[in-house]
């Protein structure tokens, strides 16, 4: 009974210390001038703070944007978070003194865990380290050369994803569930992991490899709110959470298990191929294989710009060609502004487009019988996606034109 008295007073002590820590900072927080924001009581209001998902916090933040104004103070975890609520201060601080909003402050506990020491892009202090890591980005795999050269991998993958719907959409209407439809999230997922993998490793893997990385992947993606606690209290929590530092620490270890090898596998492909380059003046005999690969790509380009005989949801209305902007050029918010831009996010919109044009092209679109109507509300994982994912009716709208995997 004594051990257990002293246990409790051991954890009671820096919780307490911790709150009056907690009070002294945020006194001295007001002293600095912060950004207007509602009070916040500690402890009480970081665990309230804790509970929320950023979808969940959006409409929160405009409600507080209309008592405290553009830029609002609130105190999240164990530092203020500092949210600017318009487009004009945004651009203003990220992009007209972009270097001064650069860097990156000091990763919380389970995040040192996940960026290995912030050695991401994402997460590198604004330095060399950041710098190399996207240059090495850009240039081997952004670079519009290299974007260009993956088009066959993106014909193989759209190959893919149209076969597998095919496939499900024939099974959902003979099936048991007549009525369902195809649950077609799933099928966008891996089509995505197979390309990315490719693009990423340089090798089209096996089914259960692309399955392997998609696994541990989203494993790590959907647990990550699990451990914004770890970041609370974190001495106090190696014990009291020690279960869930194990959990983190078990996907990290999954994680290096699946990929790993197949970084090392590259790179000793990469070592080699530089061993056996040609003589400098001698024709390498990939570089015509890339050049009919790049003039397949500009045609397939132009292919979704003038899509034919696309029926519009009013079903009074066709595309025709020549109409231009067949998809609207469909509008996506890219990932920051300024020097940390998403440097993906143009390769992200080709492929929005490329894939989206395509299975508009191949099928027809309705929602399943007994999914109807489309329920579009959101739900936060990685990203914000539906709540209660899309089940669809497919109908080849060519069956003869349909590509192989």
């Amino acid at each position: 009974m004594e051990t257990w008295f002293i246990i409790l007073i051991s954890l009671c002590i820096p919780a307490l210390l911790k709150s009056l820590i907690g009070l002294i900072i945020y006194s001295q927080e007001k002293k600095q001038k912060l950004p207007p924001g509602p009070i916040t009581v500690p402890v009480i209001g970081n665990f309230l703070w804790l509970r929320n998902s950023f979808s969940e916090l959006e409409p929160v933040l405009w409600n507080l944007r209309d008592k405290y104004g553009p830029i609002i103070t609130l105190r999240i975890g164990s530092r203020p978070a500092i949210f600017v609520a318009s487009h004009k201060v945004a651009h203003h601080a990220l992009v007209h003194n972009g270097a001064l909003f650069s860097d990156r402050p000091k990763v919380l506990p389970a995040s040192d865990v996940l960026t290995s020491n912030q050695h991401i892009i994402s997460s590198a202090t604004y330095g060399p380290t950041w710098r190399t890591l996207r240059r090495n980005l850009t240039s081997e795999i952004l670079h519009p050369s290299r974007v260009k050269s993956y088009s066959g991998a993106r014909r193989w993958v759209l190959g893919i994803l149209i076969h597998r719907l095919v496939v499900d959409s024939t099974s959902a209407q003979v099936g048991v569930g007549v009525g369902a439809g195809v649950r077609v999230v799933d099928h966008f997922q891996y089509a995505m992991f197979c390309l990315l993998v490719l693009m990423c490793f340089g090798d089209r893997l096996q089914e259960k490899q692309i399955k392997e990385i998609e696994t541990v992947q989203r494993q790590m993606l959907l647990s990550l709110r699990r451990f914004d606690i770890l970041n609370f209290w974190p001495i106090l929590g190696k014990t009291v959470f020690r279960n869930r530092w194990k959990e983190l620490f078990e996907l990290r270890q999954n994680q290096e298990k699946v990929l790993i090898p197949l970084i090392r596998s590259r790179m000793e492909l990469v070592k080699q191929r530089q061993q056996q380059q040609p003589p400098q003046g001698k024709q390498d005999p990939l570089d015509q294989q890339v050049k009919e690969e790049l003039e397949e790509e500009d045609h397939r380009v132009a292919y979704v710009d003038t899509l034919v005989d696309l029926e519009l949801p009013d079903g009074k209305r066709k595309l025709e060609e020549g109409d231009g902007e067949p998809m609207q050029r469909i509008k996506m918010m890219p990932f920051g502004a300024g020097r940390r831009i998403c440097p993906g996010f143009n390769l992200a919109l080709l492929h929005l487009e490329l894939f989206v044009a395509n299975l508009i092209w191949y099928f027809q679109w309705t929602p399943a019988p007994a999914h109807d109507p489309v329920d579009l509300s959101e739900k936060q994982e990685f990203t914000v996606v539906m709540k209660n994912p899309l089940h669809a009716h497919l109908i080849p709208r060519h069956p003869t034109a349909l590509p192989l995997p």
